[in-house]
């Protein structure tokens, strides 16, 4: 079977957003103590930025000659609307939102107050 140079793209960035997605957190609490929020923030902009990218290389092979005319390197193209995508998540303030709700519930958690 031959892999295309998309398909090992998507395949090592979807690897690469689980290998994310299984490091341990500490508690909400450790975390703003440590001033991990930043972290978290970054980490999570770039999870959601591999999502972004993987979910538009499954279009690669979809896109119309037109689309295709527009941009002569699609999976660049990808890439600089992922970065875009990343930029926005940050400077909007949804991701401090985000962890904000994420440090709550998790401190719930550990107190043995989640479903009360």
């Amino acid at each position: 079977m031959k892999v295309t140079k998309t398909h090992l793209r998507k395949i090592i960035k979807e690897e690469r957003a689980k290998l994310q997605l299984e490091q341990v957190e500490p508690t909400g609490s450790e975390r703003m103590l440590a001033g991990g929020d930043e972290d978290l923030k970054e980490r999570m902009a770039s999870t959601l930025y591999e999502l972004f990218v993987s979910e538009l290389s499954f279009l690669t092979d979809d896109i119309s000659p037109e689309q295709e005319a527009l941009y002569s390197d699609w999976d660049m193209s990808i890439d600089v609307a992922g970065d875009e995508f990343r930029s926005l998540l940050l400077s909007s303030g949804v991701l401090a939102s985000v962890v904000d709700m994420f440090a709550e519930v998790e401190d719930k958690l550990f107190a043995g107050q989640v479903g009360q």
